[in-house]
């Protein structure tokens, strides 16, 4: 499947969603917390009075990231090379950015109809891909 065919399959899980679950913020939020119990403490610390505004804004983050991957991987790359490092010297680990990244990849990856096996190829492939690189883009992996 080339790139063009797997963001029509993207475009369509992105559209389910939306049309089953409107907002993903806070079902996006909700799992993150769930899954990173330490991290709404960090989005207080960081975001301060305006916390909402930067979970919804974290939220917008990874989507962009998983919407823009098969089309420009390389601006992804270059994203995290610089915004993970930056968010580990603010005492953000890359597990919490990274988690953030997998429970919007979760959340929508859930609205895939269960016989839908294009759609759960290249969700499959969009989540290895988009964690592998966040995790080989931490400060300790880049100057290793």
């Amino acid at each position: 499947m080339n790139n063009s065919e797997k963001l029509q399959v993207l475009e369509s899980v992105l559209e389910r969603a939306a049309d089953e679950l409107g907002d993903i913020t806070p079902v996006v939020l909700s799992d993150f917390y769930n899954e990173h119990p330490g991290s709404r403490e960090l989005f207080g610390h960081h975001g301060g009075q305006n916390m909402s505004r930067m979970e919804a804004d974290m939220v917008e983050s990874a989507l962009y990231c998983l919407m823009t991957w098969f089309d420009r991987p390389v601006e992804i790359e270059i994203m995290f090379t610089h915004t993970i490092p930056h968010h580990e010297m603010l005492d953000i680990p890359v597990d919490q950015f990274a988690g953030l990244l997998e429970s919007t990849i979760r959340v929508l990856g859930e609205t895939l109809p269960a016989d839908d096996k294009q759609g759960a190829l290249v969700w499959s492939e969009l989540e290895h891909s988009l964690l592998e690189l966040a995790r080989n883009s931490s400060l300790s992996t880049l100057l290793g």
